[in-house]
C-alpha cells in the first residue's frame, strides 16, 4: 500500500466552487435552505440523525449508505461542503468524478487504495447481494476479478476497469451508489 492521495479531495474545493454554473443556482438556493433547515447554518456539519430530516423524502434502508457516500471525509458527520459536492458529483458529475465519489466511499483511510478489508466492509454497507454467504462469496471472487495486479489492493485504475468489464457485478457491489451511473 502506499501513501497516495485520494483523488476526490484533489477537485473536491473547485467542484464545490463550480456548483452553481453546474447544477444551476436556483439548486444550489434549494440545496442552502434545505441544510440551513437542519443544520441551522452551512458552517455546521450534521449528524447521521439530522441527514435522515435533509433526506426525509428517501426510503430509510437506503439513508445510513447515502450518508457514508455523503460524509467524504468519513467522520461521520456531513458538512454543507460535502453535501453540495455530492450532489453537484451525483447530477452533472462525469464518469471520473462519479466513480471517484464510490471509490473513496470505499476507501476507508484515504490512502488512494482500497484494501480487501475495506472492500468487505463497504462492500456489506453498500452490496445489493442476496444472502450474508452468497455476499462473502461474492464479495471475495469480485475482489479477486478488481485486483488485476494481485497486490492486495484495489488502485482507482483497477476500480474504473472493472466498472468497464463487469458492470453488473459494480453495480451489485456499490448497490445504490452506482444509481448515478445509469447514464454514463
Amino acid at each position: 500500500m502506499g501513501t497516495h492521495q485520494s483523488y476526490l479531495s484533489i477537485n473536491q474545493k473547485k467542484i464545490v466552487k463550480s456548483a452553481g454554473n453546474r447544477v444551476g443556482g436556483k439548486t444550489l438556493d434549494t440545496l442552502l435552505d434545505d441544510w440551513n433547515r437542519v443544520a441551522g447554518s452551512k458552517k455546521n456539519q450534521i449528524t447521521f440523525e439530522k441527514f435522515c430530516e435533509l433526506m426525509q423524502h428517501l426510503p430509510k434502508e437506503d439513508l445510513r449508505k447515502l450518508f457514508d457516500l455523503y460524509d467524504t471525509d468519513h467522520n461521520n458527520k456531513v458538512s454543507f461542503e460535502e453535501y453540495v459536492l455530492t450532489v453537484v458529483v451525483l447530477m452533472d458529475g462525469n464518469l471520473d468524478e462519479k466513480l471517484t465519489l464510490i471509490y473513496n466511499s470505499f476507501d476507508e483511510n484515504r490512502d488512494g487504495t482500497i484494501t480487501r478489508q475495506e472492500f468487505q466492509h463497504a462492500a456489506k454497507r453498500f452490496s445489493q447481494a442476496g444472502t450474508e454467504l452468497d455476499r462473502e462469496m461474492f464479495i471475495r471472487k469480485v475482489f479477486a476479478k478488481c485486483d488485476t495486479n494481485n497486490d492486495g489492493t484495489i488502485s482507482f485504475e483497477e476500480f474504473r476497469q472493472f466498472l468497464k468489464t463487469d458492470r453488473e457485478s459494480f453495480e451489485k457491489i456499490c448497490g445504490i451508489l452506482a444509481v448515478g451511473l445509469n447514464d454514463e
